[in-house]
């Protein structure tokens, strides 16, 4: 079996970050299939030289003319590759989410996964998580996300509905059920990428 048969379609950029796709192979070395729906796809996206807050758009559920994806109600992650490059003085946060609340100001974010930096020793710090055959789905039911038990929702206004946000393929205004990506920088100047393997459901 080759590679080719089991990964799903490479879509998206890191921002001039290495993308790895996350592959599993058995005790023969042979790859075992992990994703082979016709809607999983996989997701790259990355910034350098971030020296502020901030935040993009990873996935959105409700694109799909420039997202290859066809349903819109939701979003699971089957895998996750989050990376962080940092000057020696660099502190601050990475951190993973899905809107579950927004409007012309600010929105509420639920972060299932993160890398907080803070050690000058630390200048390259990985997070490599494949959740298969399991996956998180993060579809927002009601402004919850009733698959996720965690108290960890944080209000940014760097979410709302009065502006646009980068994703990988463009801009877009954020809206309810969207994957994010938010960063904050405490000192110093930091670079990150991230890559998923996703799909999204009814």
């Amino acid at each position: 079996m080759s590679n080719e048969d089991v990964l799903p379609t490479v879509y998206g950029d890191a921002g001039g970050q290495e993308a790895r796709p996350v592959v599993i192979v058995d005790e023969n070395g042979d790859v075992v299939p992990q994703a082979t729906s016709t809607d999983a796809y996989f997701v790259a996206a990355g910034e350098s030289g971030l020296t502020t807050d901030g935040g993009e758009i990873i996935i959105d559920p409700s694109d799909t003319s420039g997202y290859p994806h066809t349903e819109t109600g939701g979003i699971k992650i089957d895998a996750l590759y989050a990376q962080v490059g940092k000057t020696n003085s660099a502190t601050g946060n990475v951190l993973f989410g899905v809107i579950v609340r927004i409007d012309e100001t600010d929105a509420d974010v639920k972060v299932f996964q993160g890398i907080t930096f803070n050690n000058a020793s630390d200048r390259q710090i990985l997070r490599d998580r494949n959740y298969a055959p399991n996956s998180i789905n993060i579809k927002v039911v009601g402004g919850e996300v009733p698959a996720i038990v965690s108290s960890g929702v944080l209000t940014t206004t760097v979410f709302n509905t009065s502006g646009t946000n980068e994703t990988p393929i463009g801009t877009a205004t954020p809206a309810v059920g969207d994957f994010v990506v938010l960063w904050a920088n405490t000192a110093g100047t930091f670079d990150y990428s991230v890559s998923a393997f996703y799909e999204t459901i009814a």
